[in-house]
C-alpha cells in the first residue's frame, strides 16, 4: 500500500523516510508518497520529526472545481466502526472545506461519529491536486508538547528540525544557538541527538491507536554538546523549563553575540544554527551583523552557520560583508533557510 507524508519540506521528509523506513519517496509540493505497511506508518507518527501528517492514501488526482472532485472520488472498499471526514486546504478555492468533508461523507455508508471517529478520512487539498487519505496521525505532529513556555518569534517543532538537517547537522556535531528563545531548535538537536521521539512522553495521542495495535519501542541512545545562548535571561530560563519538559539535556544562558569570544573557546561549534531577531528593525540587522563578525571565531574551520529567515536578501549582503559564503538556500514553509560557511 502507499502512504502519504504532509510536510513542510519534502527533501527533508524523503531523507527521513528512507532513514526510519528504508523506502524511496515520490516528491510533490508539500508531499511524499511512498510504500509502506500499516506499522510502518504508525513508526513514522511516532519517530518522525519532520511530518505534520501520515496517512495511508487512498487517492488523489488533479481537478478544477468541487464537481470534479465528487466525480473523481474513489474510495473503494473502506471499514470502520464509524468514521469522520475532515479536510485542509492550501490555495484559494471556490468552496470550502465542509463542502468538501459533505462530499467524501456521502461517498461512504458508514456510520458519521465526529466526536470520537474510529477512522478519519482526510483531504488534504493543495492548489488544484486533491489527496485522500486514512489518516494515522490525528493530530499535527510539527506541535510540540514541550513548548510550554513560548515566545510570538518561535519557529515550530517541524521546521527547526528541517532547519538542522538542511544545515547538515549530524549527531556528533557541536551547536549553538546564539537566539535561543524558547529553545526550539536546540531542543530540536538534542532529541535527534538521543533518539528520543519528540512525542515521547504523548504517545496516545495518535489516530491509529484506535483501529490497530502498536508497541512503541524507544531507542535513546548519545547526547550531543547542545549550547543556547540568548540576550534575555527570561528566554534561557523558559527554554531550560521546556527542555526539561521534552527530558533532554541542553545548557542554555543568557549571553549576547558580541561576547561569543569570551563566552566560548576558539573553533568551538561545527554548526552556528538559529532564528534571529527580525532583520525588518534596526535592533535586528545589529544583532546579525555581530553574530556575523563573531562567528569566525566561534566555529571551526570546516564549521558551517544556517540561519531562517524572512529577508534573505538583506541576510546575503550581511554575510557577504563579513567574508561568508552562500552554500545554499531552500524555503520551507514562509521563511528562507540559507547555510553559510567562511
Amino acid at each position: 500500500m502507499k502512504g502519504i507524508a504532509i510536510t513542510n519540506s519534502e527533501d527533508v521528509s524523503a531523507l527521513e523516510i528512507e532513514e526510519l523506513i528504508r523506502e524511496k519517496s515520490k516528491k510533490e509540493k508539500n508531499i511524499v508518497i511512498f510504500n509502506a505497511t500499516p506499522k510502518k506508518l504508525c513508526d513514522l507518527c511516532y519517530f518522525g520529526r519532520s511530518f505534520s501528517r501520515i496517512m495511508e492514501l487512498v487517492c488523489f488526482f488533479e481537478f478544477k472545481n468541487l464537481d470534479e472532485i465528487e466525480k473523481k472520488l474513489k474510495i473503494g472498499k473502506f471499514s470502520a466502526e464509524s468514521f469522520a471526514a475532515r479536510c485542509i486546504r492550501k490555495g484559494n478555492h471556490d468552496f470550502s472545506s465542509s463542502e468538501v468533508e459533505k462530499i467524501i461523507g456521502n461517498a461512504v455508508d458508514l456510520k458519521v461519529d465526529l466526536k470520537n471517529p474510529q477512522k478519519i478520512l482526510l483531504a488534504y487539498v493543495n492548489e488544484n491536486k486533491f489527496y485522500l487519505g486514512i489518516e494515522y496521525s490525528g493530530v499535527d505532529l510539527g506541535k510540540r508538547d514541550y513548548k510550554i513556555f513560548n515566545n510570538p518569534a518561535s519557529i515550530r517543532g517541524d521546521v527547526a528540525y528541517c532547519l538542522l538537517r538542511i544545515a547538515g547537522f549530524g549527531k556528533k556535531d557541536t551547536l549553538l544557538d546564539p537566539f535561543c528563545g524558547a529553545g526550539t531548535i536546540p531542543i530540536e538537536a538534542s532529541l535527534f541527538c538521543s533518539g528520543r521521539s519528540v512525542h515521547f512522553f504523548n504517545k496516545d495521542k495518535f489516530a491509529f491507536l484506535k483501529f490497530m495495535k502498536y508497541e512503541f519501542k524507544d531507542k535513546i541512545s548519545g547526547k550531543c554538546k547542545i549550547f543556547g545562548t540568548d540576550i534575555s535571561q527570561n528566554a534561557a530560563i523558559s527554554a531550560q523549563k521546556n527542555a526539561k519538559i521534552a527530558g533532554v539535556e541542553v545548557n542554555f544562558s543568557k549571553a549576547d553575540v558580541e561576547w561569543l569570544d569570551t563566552k566560548f573557546g576558539e573553533h568551538s561549534f561545527d554548526k552556528i544554527i538559529t532564528n534571529p531577531p527580525s532583520l525588518s528593525h534596526k535592533e535586528g540587522e545589529n544583532a546579525i551583523n555581530e553574530l556575523f563578525r563573531n562567528a569566525g571565531f566561534a566555529l571551526k574551520p570546516k564549521g558551517a552557520m544556517a540561519i531562517i529567515t524572512q529577508k534573505p536578501e538583506k541576510l546575503k549582503e550581511i554575510a557577504d560583508k563579513n567574508n561568508f559564503k552562500l552554500k545554499k538556500e531552500i524555503s520551507v514553509r514562509d521563511h528562507f533557510i540559507l547555510v553559510f560557511n567562511q
